[in-house]
This record gives structure tokens, sequence and C-alpha cells, in this order.
């Protein structure tokens, strides 16, 4: 750091290191013992590179998560308004359901409604039609796809969009 790495990356190897505490010791005995650091040199560059995915990983998920709101609130932006210039009513439920949506989970409609407790109270007073309804018409915009029983939120429409996704091996 004092060199003027960043600071995340310079923390990436630190980590590598405590988390294989025990092939970092068995290292640096071999480094030693046989007066050769190349393997050592090896554990650790395998070590940043990994840890580097991860930051980068990591960064990217955040980044899809800001982006998929952006690209609700735009998609949104451009469906029927009430008179005064909002969204009316229904899409605002349909916009907050997509929103609530996690990102990461494929959820069957069967169980959505008891597995968010925001999505229960925007619910609360409607139909489980209704509900089944705005999914489908969720799905018909092509904001969420069936997967299995259930349905997912189509990240692919922005994953084509961002910089190469890096995917944990």
């Amino acid at each position: 750091m004092r060199a003027g790495v960043p600071n995340i990356a310079s923390h990436v190897l630190s980590n590598h290191y405590n988390e294989t505490r025990t092939m970092y010791s068995r290292q640096i005995e071999i480094a030693t013992r046989n007066k050769d650091i190349t393997n050592f040199l090896y554990y650790a560059l395998e070590g940043y590179r990994d840890g580097l995915a991860e930051v980068l990983g990591t960064v990217q998920k955040s980044q899809l998560h800001v982006f998929w709101r952006n690209f609700i609130f735009d998609t949104f932006n451009e469906f029927k308004k009430d008179s005064s210039g909002s969204l009316n009513t229904t899409m605002r439920r349909k916009r907050e359901l997509v929103l609530l949506w996690n990102l990461n989970d494929a959820i069957e409609t069967t169980v959505l409604e008891n597995i968010n407790p925001k999505i229960n109270s925007l619910y609360s007073e409607l139909s489980k039609k209704t509900l089944h309804r705005d999914i489908e018409w969720l799905s018909g915009q092509g904001l969420l796809r069936r997967e299995g029983k259930g349905y997912v939120l189509n990240m692919e429409i922005l994953k084509d969009h961002m910089p190469r996704w890096v995917e944990r091996r």
C-alpha cells in the first residue's frame, strides 16, 4: 500500500494467505529449504488472481443490481401514466414487485407471496390472482423468465451490455 497499490488489491493477497494458512506455511518452508521461491510465487500469483476475480465478481454483481434498478425505472417510465404524469397504481405495483424480487433466486409462484414480507404487504389487500397476473405481465415484458416451476429475473438482458462477466471457478 505504501507503494501506491490500491487498498483493495493489497488485501487480496493477505486474505489469500490467511485463508490458506497451512499451504502458506508449507510454501514458505519449501522455499526456505530449497532456496528457490518459484513455487511460492506461483502459489501467491494464483491466489492473487483468484482473489482479484472474486473482487471483480463482487463489483459486477453490485453494478448489475444498480443497472437492473435503473433499467426497471427506465422501462416503466415508458408505460401509461395517470393524469398527473405519474405511473398509475397498477404499474407502480408491478414495478415494485420486480424490484423486490431477489436478484439470484428462482421463486415458485405458489410460495412467492410468503417469500418476502414486502411482497406480502404489497399484495395484502389483493387476490393471489392479481399477483399471478402481474407475474405473467412481467414475464410477457421479458423482465421475468420461467425457470422450472417458478420465475427468475431476466438478468441476461443486462449481462450482454456489461463488461465481461466473471464466473467464479
